[in-house]
């Protein structure tokens, strides 16, 4: 519910009243039981709805993310128009340019060696995958 304040309009007390958007409001004043009319005043924003507000923003490593999710998702088209499905967008421009498998871009997995890529590589085809 909304908090809205009021103020009296005899002795200028004021209080803070709960009350819903649509509700109807003619207020008294608990100290002299004059009519309190509602107060327009700021709004208050917490402080995890501006998480940036005490730091600095850091511009070039915003272009630089940016730039690189752009990269990501490039890939990630094309590879997916070649037939082969990344497991994410993020890292596609990673794989599309490291991997030598298919498999490798479809479990999102670079391997160190080529004997751990021909291994895998047998065991797919022993288990009829690859």
């Amino acid at each position: 519910m909304p908090r809205y304040d009021y103020k009296c309009k005899q002795c200028g007390n004021v209080e803070e009243i709960i009350h819903g958007f649509n509700d109807e409001h003619s207020f008294h004043c608990v100290d002299c039981g004059q009519a309190m009319s509602k107060l327009i005043s700021g709004v208050n924003i917490a402080p995890s709805a501006t998480p940036s507000r005490n730091s600095v923003i850091d511009l070039e490593a915003t272009k630089k993310a940016d730039k690189a999710k752009d990269a990501d998702m490039a890939a990630y088209k094309r590879l997916r128009k070649s037939g082969v499905q990344p497991p994410k967008i993020n890292g596609s421009a990673h794989l599309e340019q490291h991997a030598e498998t298919t498999n490798e871009i479809t479990t999102g997995h670079i391997y160190s060696s080529d004997y751990s890529r021909r291994e895998n590589e047998k065991f797919l085809n022993d288990i009829g995958v690859g």
